[in-house]
């Protein structure tokens, strides 16, 4: 393992900080410590090029559990390539603990006491596993969102049933008039849910979430509903925290129908006027 490989390790009992940074250095990784899962956030934030991260469970403020959904919901909203490895660590060896971190996103639980064989084995498998993942580098990236060919297929086709039916019987104009209305009923969801943030305004925030899930459902619209889902969950005591990155991704994934819908008009009318007919 080389000492390119930098690890993030969120501890606030200061033995266990100075016990992991001896047993990471001396295997050849960089070390940087915080002692809570918010200034483990902060990090990750701040300087993204951190290999993995080492979090106990247990933390004032943010605790470990809660910091581990978050990083993996910020990697969903912010489309992330490769999942930061995540080790939960835990004095708590009960199986129902382990099952908590897992199901909130970590990759491993280590209980105390911890071997740094185990340790060290741990983190450069699941490092390993993620470079493996990893799509080569390459030049002059493009962003997907100016690529919209390029963007994943699962979970992004619309049901076009209805858009056929409309465009049956009301033409270009109908199924422009369907697609303006979704963008005002978006943008005026997307407005009221940054004032929900400001103000606290937990159940707005929701109802305006379920509004844009609403005006999209008749086209299928799996990733406006994904974020229904996860929204539903969150509690207002996170919402100035988590409510402005679930408002990005919801902002990407109605952007996603609405270019859908752009192409459809295109594809359906070409060579043909704003009325529907043939042109010459």
């Amino acid at each position: 393992m080389g000492v390119h490989h930098r690890v993030l390790v969120a501890d606030d009992n200061l033995s266990n900080q100075l016990i992991f940074g001896h047993l990471l250095r001396k295997a050849g990784f960089e070390t940087s410590v915080v002692s809570s899962g918010d200034a483990a956030l902060d990090q990750l934030s701040a300087k993204g090029d951190f290999d993995a991260l080492l979090i106990d469970l247990c933390m004032p403020e943010l605790s470990g559990t809660e910091a581990i959904k978050l990083i993996r919901f910020q990697e969903v909203c912010e489309g992330e390539s490769g999942r930061l490895p995540v080790i939960a660590i835990s004095a708590d060896d009960r199986a129902a603990t382990k099952q908590d971190c897992l199901s909130a996103g970590a990759d491993a639980f280590l209980a105390h006491p911890i071997s740094s064989e185990t340790l060290v084995q741990t983190l450069t498998n699941l490092i390993e596993a993620r470079e493996e993942s990893l799509p080569s580098p390459i030049d002059n990236v493009v962003h997907l969102k100016d690529r919209l060919e390029y963007r994943p297929a699962s979970n992004r086709n619309l049901d076009v049933t209805m858009l056929e039916e409309v465009f049956s019987f009301a033409g270009k104009p109908g199924v422009r008039d369907f697609a303006n209305a979704i963008k005002t009923d978006v943008e005026v969801a997307l407005n009221y849910m940054h004032a929900a943030v400001a103000s606290g305004d937990i159940e707005g925030f929701k109802a305006a979430i379920t509004g844009v899930l609403s005006s999209t459902a008749s086209l299928g619209a799996n990733g406006v509903k994904s974020v229904h889902h996860y929204a539903g969950r969150l509690e207002s005591g996170y919402l100035k925290t988590v409510g402005p990155l679930i408002i990005a991704r919801l902002e990407y994934e109605a952007q996603v129908i609405i270019d859908a819908l752009e192409r459809f008009i295109v594809a359906k009318t070409a060579g043909m006027g704003d009325d529907g007919a043939q042109t010459k």
